[in-house]
């Protein structure tokens, strides 16, 4: 046995000390924990999963989370947890499980006193981000097996957004960022069309799609070469000046150039939207 426990954080999850290299990790395995006292072993074939090395600061903020989140919720949380590294099929690294940690002990806190974060983006996550959301789903599914206060469908949004984030090693905030913009594109769209797209049409997701790809492809300054817009900007009049109005909007607001390729794409995606059996070339 090679694992000797420094700190018992819940039944399921403690701190110990890796004899062979002399550094801390943290184990998590059904029942590792559950009366166990600093300076005993743990059987290296009970524990699950074992998160590497930490840093200083890192070993601070999780003994602060740790330390004030109640044992069960912990409990609670890593089994959740299985769940995504299971349908994953890999293991994500520790800074996701300290912050799925962080912002579960402080969600469900708030569902005790009634008090709810609302999520704006929950259409534009579930089709922008349909594995992670569905994976979400099941995740806040576990947790709520457990819970006198239940979760609401926003934190499947809020854990998307994580989920989503950690498996393409960027902040949540870049990932919040790329959905605010998405959204208020397609609000600008529907005030000039002067209705609400069906969030469960095709048409939702094939714009929601392409305008997430037409952002990448901008900041990634990957140019694409639009044959048909001559015939575009002469049939589709009305459309491609909304959608110079949305172009104008991203510039403006987010310092997103779109190219005039890139605002005939749009136009023929607005065209579709008003007339479903558009056939013009």
């Amino acid at each position: 046995m090679n694992f000797e426990i420094i700190k018992v954080f819940s039944n399921n999850v403690v701190l110990c000390e890796d004899k062979r290299k002399n550094t801390e990790i943290i184990a998590v395995g059904c029942g590792i924990g559950f009366k166990a006292k600093a300076g005993t072993f743990i059987s290296d074939s009970a524990i699950e999963k074992l998160y590497g090395e930490l840093s200083e600061e890192d070993k601070k903020y999780l003994s602060d989370i740790m330390s004030n989140t109640d044992s069960e919720i912990l409990d609670i949380v890593e089994d959740a947890l299985k769940i995504i590294d299971k349908e994953l099929k890999e293991k994500l690294s520790i800074y996701f499980h300290l912050t799925m940690l962080s912002h579960l002990s402080f969600a469900i806190e708030r569902s005790k006193y009634g008090t709810i974060i609302r999520n704006p983006f929950l259409e534009e996550l579930r089709v922008l981000y349909p594995q992670e959301y569905r994976i979400a789903e099941k995740f806040i599914a576990e947790v709520n097996k457990h819970l006198e206060y239940k979760l609401e469908i926003d934190e499947v949004g809020f854990i998307t957004m994580h989920i989503h984030a950690a498996l393409r090693g960027v902040k949540v905030s870049e990932t919040s960022e790329q959905l605010t913009l998405t959204y208020e594109l397609v609000k600008v769209i529907e005030n000039e069309l002067g209705h609400k797209i069906d969030r469960e049409s095709y048409d939702f997701i094939r714009l929601l799609t392409h305008l997430k790809f037409a952002v990448n492809r901008v900041k990634n300054n990957i140019k694409i070469e639009n044959i048909l817009l001559p015939e575009i900007k002469k049939k589709l009049k009305l459309y491609y000046k909304i959608s110079q109005k949305v172009a104008k909007f991203a510039e403006k607001n987010y310092n997103i150039l779109f190219n005039e390729d890139e605002v005939g794409y749009i136009t023929i995606h607005l065209a579709k939207i008003k007339s479903k059996d558009l056939d013009i070339f």
